[in-house]
């Protein structure tokens, strides 16, 4: 049986968890009636949902394999990407005789004073953590309003997408097992989450903050605008290992460097133009840049950090980048050099700035409403479902406010993120304010896991809600901000959480909260987390 039919038939073993979704019963056939599900499945939140899901499964599996089904009702093929467009423009109502839940696209959240977290709220959960006002009520339906047949139906939902899930992650990797040899151990990624100092423009922090050696921000996903993968515009002909062998000893390396076939993604450096810095710290500097016409992001090694040691770690992370594509994660375009010492990494600008200085300019503006904000969610959560299901996995490590960059539209993606097999002391001097994101088993002994990153995602929820920099609003015994240790100290202990708003949705805090827990076993995985999200938005967004 192939990859195809695998997922088909895994999405099929679950349609008990869907007795009224056409879609469930009919796709382990490889067949759909589209004309069916316009009539049927869209008219039901749950149904409607699990069409939603299916371009998930179909980005998980890469670019390589594709799923076609055969529509009944007009003979044409189809991939699953294309049933997530099915139900737009109709309007589902929730199973179990519910309403279908609707937002007002200019609302935005209220001033407030920030709902505190305590430590009774997590071992009563059952108490409400703020008053829900009545225009957020009649939004945001409390769960004392759903029938017991909802939450039936919810629960059955969730262990599908997991059984769903666990089948498509099995697939995934064992597909890539046996086409993809292991990676030799002389070139494990390093991970150094040394911040850029941000190059301060009108007295605010540049929105491209970050970090080259841990990521480079704006970058993430391989190949140049016109171009298609293993083929990059501009790349230059000739022997892999004889082009690598004399790009080393240009650089008086020896041939000593692993180039990781990066030429399949090498530009002519003379198309490459830097325009100016817009960041620069300890490892590196980001420019604006242009490359044939289009407006990117230009990430390089300063020259005193070009030591064969850190050509190499800058190396192992472009060849990390080159092979993501998601939506989701800022999009890398290529690399280019005329030695490797003078490396630099081409991704994609995103001019709307970051997070953080989003929510900061919007206090005064207003622009930035819960309908975007939820947006923003989702996006980081199905960026998190993408690099947690990779072969090997991606585990983001530094997941923060200031690494989602926006586009003028409010579209988010992340940046920033690599592969850390194993932790170093750079985690735990990565710049003020770092800690605020970082999971407590992290601070306490280092250990990351995809759910550090769930953590993390957590913390951003809230800093969605109050805009605020996370426990800026809390105070010590004496009236004082917490120190960063001490708020270390009392995260690692569990007894500080991040605050939200008295206004904030009931289901948003709780899920907050559930991504914020002590024990990471108790986190929601990415998948969950995002298949949460995009239930409670579904029908306007």
């Amino acid at each position: 049986m192939d990859t195809c039919s695998i997922i088909l038939s895994s999405v099929s073993s679950v349609s008990a968890y869907y007795p009224s979704c056409t879609l469930a019963k009919t796709i382990g056939s490889g067949k759909v009636n589209v004309a069916t599900l316009k009539t049927s499945d869209c008219l039901d939140l749950t149904c409607q949902t699990l069409l939603s899901s299916m371009g998930t499964y179909e980005l998980a599996l890469g670019s390589s394999v594709k799923c076609t089904l055969t529509d009944t009702s007009t003979g044409k093929s189809l991939t699953l990407s294309n049933l997530t467009t099915v139900c737009d423009g109709i309007t589902a109502s929730s199973s179990g005789g519910g309403s279908s839940l609707t937002i007002p696209p200019s609302y935005t959240l209220p001033t407030s004073a920030p709902y505190t977290f305590s430590p009774s709220s997590i071992m009563n959960p059952t108490s409400a953590p703020a008053t829900i006002s009545p225009f957020i009520a009649q939004y945001f339906p409390t769960e004392e309003k759903k029938s017991s047949n909802t939450t039936l139906i919810v629960v059955c939902i969730c262990v599908a997408v997991v059984v769903i899930a666990i089948a498509v992650i099995f697939v995934v990797r064992h597909r890539k097992r046996n086409k993809t040899p292991p990676p030799p151990l002389s070139a494990q990624p390093y991970v150094s989450n040394q911040p850029y100092e941000a190059v301060v423009e009108d007295g605010r922090y540049s929105q491209h903050a970050t970090t080259v050696s841990s990521h480079p921000s704006h970058s993430h996903h391989a190949r140049t605008k016109g171009s298609s993968r293993g083929s990059t515009k501009g790349s230059t002909k000739g022997s892999t290992k004889g082009t690598e062998s004399t790009q080393a000893s240009s650089t008086g390396y020896s041939g000593e460097l692993d180039m990781c076939d990066l030429e399949l993604h090498r530009v002519a450096r003379n198309d490459v133009h830097l325009i100016k810095v817009i960041a620069q710290g300890a490892y590196g500097e980001v420019w604006l840049g242009e490359h044939l016409g289009s407006t990117i992001a230009v990430k390089r090694l300063l020259p005193t950090k070009a030591k064969l040691a850190d050509v190499q770690k800058f190396i192992w992370e472009i060849h990390l980048l080159s092979k993501i594509e998601c939506p989701n994660v800022v999009q890398f375009l290529g690399v280019a050099w005329t030695k490797p010492s003078d490396m630099l990494l081409l991704t994609e600008y995103m001019d709307g700035g970051d997070l953080r200085q989003v929510l900061e300019t919007n206090q005064s503006k207003n622009k930035f409403t819960w309908t975007h904000k939820l947006k923003c969610a989702l996006s980081i959560a199905e960026g998190l479902v993408f690099l947690h299901t990779m072969d090997p996995k991606i585990v983001h490590r530094d997941l923060k406010s200031r690494n989602v960059l926006l586009d003028s539209s409010f579209n988010a993606k992340i940046t920033d993120f690599g592969i850390a097999r194993e932790i170093d002391d750079s985690t735990l001097t990565a710049g003020i304010g770092t800690y605020r994101w970082i999971a407590p088993e992290v601070l306490q002994d280092g250990h990351y896991s995809e759910s550090a990153d769930i953590f993390s995602l957590g913390v951003i929820l809230s800093e969605l809600d109050t805009e605020i920099i996370p426990y800026s609003d809390l105070r010590n015994n004496a009236g004082k901000p917490f120190t960063d240790t001490a708020i270390m100290a009392k995260v690692m202990s569990g007894e500080l959480k991040p605050s939200f708003t008295p206004d904030c949705p009931r289901w948003y805090v709780d899920f907050a909260l559930e991504c914020l827990a002590l024990d990471p076993e108790l986190r929601p995985p990415a998948m969950k987390a995002a298949y949460q999200i995009r239930s409670h938005i579904q029908g306007f967004i």
